[in-house]
């Protein structure tokens, strides 16, 4: 497999029955799996567990699934309030903590992005919101193994990337495990949200920080780093160099470029994202505190959205119609031509330059097509 490929799912890293794979950080800010060939026992478990590899040797064998579609949002407004949009995931989360489950979702370690199992509710508000940040699986699939052999309830958040390496890893259904993937832009490279952190904010000074604030409404979000010492630091996505740098598709993982997991059919229980368009297809719920976009692609699936619907104002709606203001369903985005452009000046020049020299380009470029 060639390293363009690599999603860093790190579902080899997983599964290596003798720790011979560890993960190494390139220039480019991602990190990917390296094997030590002096002590790999060469028991192929890693190749068995690729979900690129899976992909492609599975590409048309696979049963096409029914996908039901749904927008809607929780109607507890607090709840609304601190989810990126519609907050149908600490629903979710609340349905399986109540059977005395688990979950696994994304937090804050501190700046770093890191998958992590939360046991109880007190935990799931650090998985809400968005983190344009790609997470640090680390060995939470071993973690996810291990709760489903002791008879626990599972809720796997994540990337559709990594709920496929998950379901790689684990090799088999379990019947207590339930997957939410995203509607997915692109992971930002870790490396590049460190030096962005180091160069204009101070991490050991940072409390809370936040991709998607709907103080202003959703669809206006602002992207809001807060301090301990009670200031904040607060820009639309397009005044921020880090969001312009993700939103412009600099600095994405190159498999998210072509990514093999897109579609409407997918390996998740469901799929949940911003219900963008949703004015032009199922208006009422253009109410501008946020909407979520929910498929539901099995019969899991089903039975969790109907366990929590009871917590949920929401409507039926036609696939088509919302696939067609949320491509990212089925697409994935193109790689910016500036991209090289801005690594190279990152072996030059300063962190500060080298996003000055690409925030310089992308308005020239702009200027241009006026």
């Amino acid at each position: 497999m060639k390293k363009k490929e690599c999603t860093g799912c790190m579902a080899c890293y997983n599964v290596c029955p003798n720790g011979s794979i560890k993960m190494k950080r390139d220039f480019d800010g991602f990190d990917y799996p390296y094997i030590n060939n002096s002590t790999c026992i060469k028991c192929g478990k890693c190749m068995k567990v690729c979900p690129v590899l899976q992909k492609k040797s599975m590409e048309g064998k696979r049963d096409q699934k029914s996908t039901a579609v749904y927008v809607g949002h929780s109607i507890d407004d607090k709840i609304r309030r601190t989810s990126a949009s519609g907050g149908i995931f600490p629903l979710a989360a609340k349905w399986c903590i109540d059977k005395g489950g688990v979950v696994f979702g994304a937090k804050y370690d501190g700046v770093r992005v890191v998958h992590f199992q939360a046991d109880g509710m007190e935990d799931i508000q650090q998985c809400q919101g968005s983190k344009y940040v790609q997470s640090y699986i680390g060995k939470t699939f071993y973690d996810v193994k291990k709760n489903l052999e002791e008879g626990r309830y599972v809720l796997f958040t994540g990337m559709p990337c990594q709920i496929e390496g998950l379901k790689a890893y684990l090799q088999r259904d379990y019947s207590k495990l339930y997957t939410i993937d995203l509607i997915c832009h692109g992971v930002g490279a870790p490396g590049i949200w460190e030096r962005y952190i180091n160069t204009f904010h101070d991490k050991k000074q940072i409390e809370h920080i936040d991709f998607k604030d709907k103080k202003e409404g959703w669809n206006k979000e602002q992207f809001v780093v807060k301090y301990k010492n009670g200031r904040e630091y607060r820009k639309f996505p397009l005044d921020d160099c880090y969001c312009i740098g993700f939103n412009k598709n600099i600095f994405l993982r190159e498999a998210c470029y072509h990514c093999l997991f897109k579609g409407v059919e997918r390996s998740s229980d469901l799929t949940i994202g911003d219900a963008w368009g949703v004015e032009h297809y199922a208006s009422k719920f253009r109410d501008n505190k946020g909407c979520s976009l929910v498929f539901v692609h099995s019969p899991k699936g089903k039975e969790l959205f109907d366990e929590i619907e009871k917590w949920m104002k929401y409507q039926s709606v036609d696939a088509v119609k919302a696939v067609r203001y949320n491509q990212r369903m089925i697409s994935s985005v193109k790689e910016n031509p500036n991209r090289h452009a801005f690594y190279a000046n990152l072996k030059r020049y300063s962190f500060w330059l080298s996003m000055h020299l690409m925030m310089m380009r992308e308005k020239r470029d702009e200027e241009k097509l006026v």
